[in-house]
């Protein structure tokens, strides 16, 4: 079984998912007030114009896009990293808060390597399903 993290990276990777989280709510905030849609500044993936086929980041946006609009299924199929490091995130900050206001009374959810391996496999699985598919005549959209 794998150990956990020590215990100051846990607490680095929960000031930086806090950051990460207000900084997307802001994004989000901003952009539906001032009727800005953030994907008319978004450019074609580059691997995929040159190559014809999927890069193992493509599909992401459509991903949180899907995931933004609470369709976890569909973001799934998209790139499954997305929801995947959400859920595992939103685990780990509920945890990690409620483990601080208990004042370590209640033990948090500890990110260990084996959720950043599975990460890697779902990013590189993306990737070689979709060029499959392509490959076989199967256009993923």
């Amino acid at each position: 079984m794998m150990t956990p993290f020590a215990h100051k990276y846990q607490r680095i990777f929960y000031i930086l998912s806090l950051a990460a989280l207000l900084l997307s709510a802001t994004v989000c905030l901003v952009c539906y007030f001032l009727g800005v849609n953030p994907l008319d500044y978004v450019h074609p993936c580059l691997f995929n114009q040159l190559t014809g086929y999927y890069c193992p980041g493509c599909g992401g946006t459509r991903a949180v896009l899907s995931l933004l609009h609470l369709n976890l299924i569909q973001s799934f199929i998209y790139h499954p990293f997305v929801p995947y490091v959400a859920i595992i995130a939103a685990i780990f900050i509920v945890s990690y808060t409620v483990s601080l206001i208990s004042k370590g009374r209640l033990s948090y959810f500890k990110l260990r390597p084996i959720y950043f391996y599975i990460s890697i496999v779902l990013i590189l699985g993306n990737f070689v399903v979709k060029n499959i598919l392509i490959y076989n005549g199967i256009w993923i959209e």
